[in-house]
């Protein structure tokens, strides 16, 4: 036998309403305190956002005159025109040299992703390069061709170049990949002159095959 499912009670209209009425109510209090309370936080984070940027671009406008003054010193004392000399004897005609990044743009090492940058000194004149990733194979460049430019780049980005500059780590990562191209070069020619001289053996092995054949007839 079928079971009858009992009757829904049904609550008068009017009050239905009143019940809704007071909940919106209620939730349009909460939502406009939560509003304001948001506002006034994004305000206190953008105070903050900007006090620390001016407290990072203060700091590095006294790195990036030490930035600065190390690469006009290798530039005048003849290193960047040494290095420069190197790489066109290594057949690497490049211009530049990478000498910090991947770097993230409050600092720290970066995995070489979108949003990370790279500093290369200019070999052929005083100056600094700082490219950032913006794509898979794109990216922009900011020349730095004097101290006040250094204000163009992310403060995280001078301070990276001005604790290289102070722990010779520029220097090293040029000394370093100068010193990997030095030996791909070296393999590279020796691998073309062992290969040239079997070419020419083959080459003889043949022709002494030929000759033997003719005075042989």
């Amino acid at each position: 036998m079928k079971k009858r499912s009992r009757p829904v009670a049904r609550e008068g209209g009017p009050d239905a309403l009143a019940r809704l009425e007071g909940l919106m109510d209620r939730t349009a209090s909460r939502l406009e305190a939560l509003r304001t309370r948001q506002a006034q936080r994004l305000q206190d984070l953008a105070r903050d956002r900007d006090r620390l940027k001016r407290q990072l671009e203060e700091r590095a406008r006294p790195q990036g005159a030490r930035v600065w003054a190390w690469v006009e010193r290798v530039h005048a004392d003849g290193s960047a025109a040494r290095v420069l000399r190197l790489l066109q004897r290594l057949e690497a005609f490049a211009d530049s040299m990478v000498i910090l990044g991947p770097l993230g743009e409050e600092g720290g090492n970066g995995r070489g992703r979108t949003g990370d940058y790279w500093a290369s000194l200019r070999l052929d004149a005083a100056g600094v390069d700082v490219s950032e990733r913006t794509g898979p194979a794109w990216g922009c460049v900011v020349a730095i061709r004097g101290a006040d430019d250094f204000r163009k780049v992310p403060p995280g980005v001078v301070e990276g170049l001005a604790e290289g500059v102070e722990s010779g780590a520029l220097w090293g990562r040029m000394i370093g990949d100068l010193s990997r191209k030095l030996n791909e070069y070296g393999r590279q020619q020796q691998t073309g002159v062992v290969m040239g001289l079997r070419a020419l053996e083959s080459e003889v092995r043949a022709l002494r095959r030929a000759a033997g054949r003719g005075a042989g007839r």
